[in-house]
């Protein structure tokens, strides 16, 4: 988040743009991008959605099925994978990944990345911008107790009162500076016999039409970010967060 953590639980960051039916798109625009970007995102990757059609060809005889792909959107990746760009119809998201060394680098690169697209598209409106941090808190490393970890947890009257094996909680909190919603998530996960709690938190915004301007998106950003800072802190318990900024407990 803003401060610097000296055990940062980031998993990864992503800003999200889409744009609105009528902003131009094709599929050369991927290639225009990375001609402008490709000295510092120089992996090139498709990413392919897969569907099955069946073809009626009357009420008793039908086709096989057909598979039919193609391209979902482009991914421009750094040759160390900290950072990605992808592109898609009317859709860039720029990924973060570790190491993230600060707010103030990647709201740069976001707005920089932006800056480019929209030279390459030449105009475009903004029908929906999100910014999220996903973030994972290993048990065994601060506490093996998930409730000394995070300050939001279920609770379970009369025989619900159980121990608890997992668990997903999602909020959706509203917002108004910047308008839009804090969608909250909560859980407990199992990864290579690990067990890990996820705090994925994810600001969107659908009142995003009058943002042009590259500094109307950074105040956008800057508001975004902040919510989630909040969140993020308010979402853990002052020991797990000490430990977190400090590295002790």
């Amino acid at each position: 988040m803003g401060e610097i953590l000296k055990n940062p639980p980031l998993v990864e960051a992503v800003c999200e743009f889409q744009f609105d039916p009528e902003s131009k798109w094709d599929w050369t625009i991927p290639g225009l991008l990375f001609e402008k970007i490709g000295g510092e995102f120089s992996e090139r990757a498709e990413v392919h959605r897969l569907g099955v059609t069946v073809q009626q060809l009357s009420r008793k005889i039908t086709q096989p099925s057909v598979i039919e792909s193609g391209p979902e959107r482009i991914q421009l990746k750094r040759s160390d994978s900290s950072a990605m760009v992808q592109v898609g119809p009317r859709q860039l998201i720029i990924n973060h990944l570790r190491p993230y060394k600060n707010w103030d680098t990647f709201c740069e690169l976001i707005l920089r990345i932006y800056s480019t697209y929209l030279s390459v598209i030449q105009s475009g409106r903004i029908s929906r911008l999100g910014l999220r941090y996903v973030n994972q808190i290993e048990l065994t490393e601060f506490s093996s107790d998930w409730k000394n970890i995070i300050s939001i947890w279920p609770s379970f009257p009369n025989k619900l009162k159980r121990d608890v094996a997992t668990f997903f909680q999602r909020y959706e909190l509203k917002h108004n500076k910047p308008e839009g919603v804090l969608i909250h998530q909560t859980g407990l996960i199992q990864s290579d016999d690990k067990s890990m709690v996820v705090l994925d938190l994810d600001f969107i915004s659908t009142a995003v039409s009058e943002l042009v301007e590259k500094d109307q998106v950074a105040e956008w950003l800057n508001q975004a970010h902040d919510r989630i800072e909040e969140s993020f802190i308010d979402s853990l318990t002052p020991d797990a967060y000490t430990w977190l900024k400090e590295g002790k407990k």
